[in-house]
């Protein structure tokens, strides 16, 4: 079994299979050249060695691959592996909105390669220079 429920900062991962299990969570690092950091928390069975351990991935997609051959190795099925469905652009544009209004900076909804799915940030950030840029949600005391 894979059980993946995405967090604010990424994703909490929990791989059981007839040969041990996983807990762990998945980070994202904003700055680093490898932004994706697998942290494996608690460790049981065949994957006990992995106890306390790390693995960094450029990418979203090459820490899924890796999630998904942990969770082969330790016995679980491909028909129970699901990965959560990507952040809408309402969720986000909400989520955006908020912020916008908590911190009183433009937020700007966005999507690239490792955001699984829509996320928002402040509208200056390098990230936006490689990412599909949707809108940009300002606090209502913006020009105030």
């Amino acid at each position: 079994m894979l059980a993946i429920e995405k967090t604010r900062s990424g994703f909490r991962v929990d791989i059981r299979g007839e040969l041990g299990g996983i807990e762990g969570s998945l980070r994202h690092r904003l700055g680093h050249a490898r932004p994706w950091r697998l942290c494996f928390t608690v460790c049981s069975g065949d994957a006990s060695a992995l106890q306390g351990k790390t693995a960094d991935f450029a990418t979203l997609a090459g820490a899924q691959e890796e999630i998904h051959r942990l969770a082969r190795a330790l016995g679980g099925s491909e028909t129970d592996m699901i990965w959560p469905q990507e952040t809408a652009k309402r969720t986000a544009l909400s989520s955006a909105a908020v912020a916008a209004e908590t911190f009183g900076l433009p937020q700007t909804v966005f999507r690239d390669r490792d955001s699984a799915g829509w996320g928002h940030t402040n509208s200056v950030a390098g990230r936006l220079a490689n990412a599909e840029l949707w809108l940009t949600t300002l606090p209502s005391r913006y020009f105030a």
